[in-house]
């Protein structure tokens, strides 16, 4: 069977070197079907130093907002990092300038080779594996780098001596002569003062270049960083001793030798590639910056390096090298759209390669190709009738079957290749296709890339999370295995009462009919509306019965609190207690104190929501859905947002759990605050009542009578609704008045 021979762009175990593309193995596969467990990045060495405005810091001190700065030498914002990752596959990359950067095989670099005239982004493995090229029986090296196209802007710097005096007094004779970091990093102007002072006591003029030569290498190499900050192009020999810097530049370096001055170069200098060397695995941590070319300055050599992400580089690559594409990429959403467009965009010199229509998602190379970014409805729309080249389907559990329909329609006739990826979620089409592929259907090659072989994941997150979250969703997030629901809560077949039917499958508002089942102890779960979400308050007894349930929205704090008090006293009054607890999150004390004062027997406990107690609740919730403990009414509202709530693992290895973007979770967070305080209550209290038998001898036994209720019955909503505090403007609230 064709299986996926692919360059990720990281050393995933067990796999060969990868990213997305098709190999001679299987060259008929026009699909390549891969599931996933979670994202990637791309590392460096966290010893290696990062320019800074205020000085030079390693990768391992650089945090989320500092300051680095971009390949015009510019000050951009760090706005992501991963945790230390650990036993990567290492090189040390070396430039034709003596320059060396330690990163992992997945690191991604942006050059110019002698095929292209174009820039191009490629990762550490793969330069290692087209590093040298032969061009009329003559072997070159193929890939070179920009340097920095203008002087880096350090901040300028109280000296101790003025630059000029302090270059003219550096001793070149001494071996062991320096320039302090506080020189090497002051603004642009003192630099070039610095610079000057130097070789107007030390420099001279050979041909076509400035030279510098001194007895001494660390003063040498300081003067290199001098020039690299100002984006020259050096080379360094040594002789006897004598260690000499050659360069050239349009600044000016003789201020009393002003008849010395060399050729000028010509637009950008650019340092060659000239080996990538197996290392020792170091410890390596990946970097995001606000760039829209995603490059950064590395090292005391300034060199420009770039962080991206998978189908992305392949839509890119596929788009740049093969002219008149047309590309689409579709998202179950507008933001997932938005974050593949935006690592296409950091990938490209926009410049001069591709326009970027931020409003539209669209993408124009100058070489005719077009990408185009679609989500929802729109998609299968535009796709349909479209002679599409490449596409990608990201998350592809959540996208409509006829999607994939209209583009194999499309790509039959085009001969088009595409990747259909994402988390696995249920037996839906995105599983049909993977099992056609795995059958050896030609037409698709695949590939599984579970979480645990991610070398940017820690193994003991993966580890500690396997023992916390139900298996079904750990196959299905870690091990990328299609499960028989893709829900978090699994198969909500057993979940539902149907022993009465609902006349409105709609509603927003519904009481349990028999009011003896609003006895006893019942637990209140209230979601608190922020903005324009919703409010949701939540009603189960310790039996594991849901009692009621009411979904509403724009009304202020205090008239939410009257609306609870209105809910409690007409339906629950005869309740033994009533426990609400309700999500404090982002609303702080001030409706607690409003709930205080409202005129309820009635018991208050605010929760905020963490990682740590939503996966507890979510957990609970699980386990009380999984045992058929509780039962609740078929309401399309809390079908749809049981089944659509996910968890999302990040690059750390933790997960948390949330709505799909663009859609609301209120229901399920007031499920999670009734359901599992009750459940917890009655396995207590179940545990109390068996102990209390075993100490006392009694045999046990189990109640097999079942309670019903009379269908008949109707509750009416309309005392509980209060048009003078309702808010007219909310369309939605439209409740059912009998």
């Amino acid at each position: 069977m064709p299986h996926a021979t692919i360059r990720l762009p990281a050393p995933w175990k067990g796999g060969q070197d990868k990213f997305f593309y098709w190999s001679d193995e299987n060259p008929e596969a026009q699909v390549l079907v891969g599931p996933c467990g979670t994202k990637v990045g791309k590392a460096i060495d966290i010893k290696e130093v990062l320019p800074t405005p205020e000085g030079f810091k390693t990768v391992e001190k650089i945090a989320v907002g500092d300051l680095v700065f971009s390949e015009h030498g510019q000050p951009i914002k760090v706005t992501h990092m991963t945790p230390v990752m650990h036993d990567h596959d290492c090189f040390e990359v070396v430039f034709s300038d003596g320059n060396k950067i330690t990163c992992d095989a997945g690191h991604l670099w942006t050059t110019y080779t002698c095929q292209h005239e174009t820039p191009k982004v490629f990762t550490t493995r793969e330069i290692k594996n087209s590093l040298t090229t032969t061009k009329n029986n003559e072997t070159k090296y193929n890939h070179k780098v920009a340097c920095v196209s203008r002087a880096v802007e350090f901040t300028k710097k109280l000296l101790p001596l003025d630059p000029y005096s302090f270059g003219t007094g550096l001793d070149e004779r001494k071996n062991k002569t320096r320039i302090p970091d506080l020189y090497l990093t002051s603004s642009p102007l003192q630099r070039l003062s610095l610079l000057q002072g130097i070789m107007d006591t030390k420099g001279s003029v050979m041909g076509d270049f400035y030279v510098f030569e001194s007895v001494s290498l660390p003063l040498m190499l300081d003067v290199a960083g001098l020039c690299h900050g100002f984006g020259m192009l050096l080379h360094r020999t040594t002789k006897k001793d004598i260690h000499r810097l050659s360069f050239q530049t349009d600044l000016l370096m003789f201020t009393k030798k002003e008849n010395l001055k060399p050729k000028t170069p010509k637009g950008l200098q650019f340092r060659k590639i000239v080996a990538v060397i197996p290392v020792d695995s170091v410890p390596v941590k990946c970097i995001t910056v606000d760039n829209p070319t995603s490059l950064f300055l590395v090292g005391k050599g300034f060199v420009p390096t770039h962080n991206s992400f998978g189908s992305a580089l392949w839509l890119t690559k596929e788009a740049l090298v093969n002219p008149g594409m047309y590309c689409v990429w579709v998202a179950p959403t507008y933001l997932k759209c938005k974050i593949g467009y935006r690592y296409m965009k950091a990938m490209m010199n926009v410049e001069s390669i591709a326009k970027c229509v931020d409003g539209l998602l669209e993408i124009r190379i100058s070489n005719g190709s077009f990408i185009k970014f679609l989500h929802g409805s729109d998609a299968e729309v535009t796709i349909e009738g479209e002679a599409v080249d490449r596409f990608i389907i990201d998350e592809a559990g959540k996208i409509n079957k006829q999607v994939w329909h209209s583009l194999l329609t499309t790509i039959t006739q085009t001969g088009g290749i595409g990747i259909i990826t994402g988390t696995p979620r249920g037996f839906n089409w995105y599983y049909d296709v993977y099992r056609q592929a795995k059958s050896g259907n030609p037409f698709f090659c695949h590939v599984t890339l579970k979480t645990e072989d991610s070398p940017f994941v820690k193994k003991e997150a993966i580890a500690r999370n396997k023992a916390l979250i139900p298996k079904a969703l750990y196959d299905q997030y870690y091990n990328a295995m299609f499960v028989s629901s893709g829900s978090v809560f699994g198969d909500l077949t057993g979940l539902w009462d149907e022993s009465y039917e609902l006349s409105d499958l709609s509603k927003r508002f519904w009481v349990h009919p028999d009011a003896s089942k609003r006895t006893g102890e019942i637990i209140h779960g209230m979601d608190i509306a922020k903005k324009r979400d919703f409010t949701v308050i939540f009603s189960v007894n310790t039996r594991g019965e849901t009692v009621g349930f009411v979904r509403f929205r724009n009304l202020p704090y205090p008239q939410q609190a009257k609306r609870l008090e209105l809910y409690l006293k007409k339906y629950f009054n005869e309740a033994e207690d009533n426990f609400v607890r309700f999500d404090e999150t982002g609303v702080g004390t001030a409706l607690g104190d409003m709930f205080a004062e409202l005129d309820l027997d009635c018991s208050f406990s605010p929760v905020i929501f963490s990682n740590r107690s939503k996966s507890e609740m979510v957990t609970r919730l699980i386990l009380a859905i999984e045992q058929s403990w509780l039962k609740v009414p078929r309401i399309e509202l809390i079908e749809h947002e049981l089944a659509s709530y996910e968890m999302a693992v990040t690059k750390s290895g933790l997960y948390s759990y949330n709505a799909p973007d663009g859609e609301h979770d209120d229901i399920v967070s007031a499920m999670l605050l009734a359901v599992s305080q009750a459940y917890q209550n009655d396995m207590a209290e179940g545990a109390e009542k068996l102990m209390d038998k075993l100490l006392s001898g009694e045999p046990l036994g189990y109640d097999d009578a079942i309670m019903e209720f009379a269908s008949s019955m109707r509750q009416d909503a309309e005392d509980f609704f209060d048009d003078e505090i309702d808010d007219e403007r909310d369309e939605d609230f439209d409740f059912e008045r009998k």
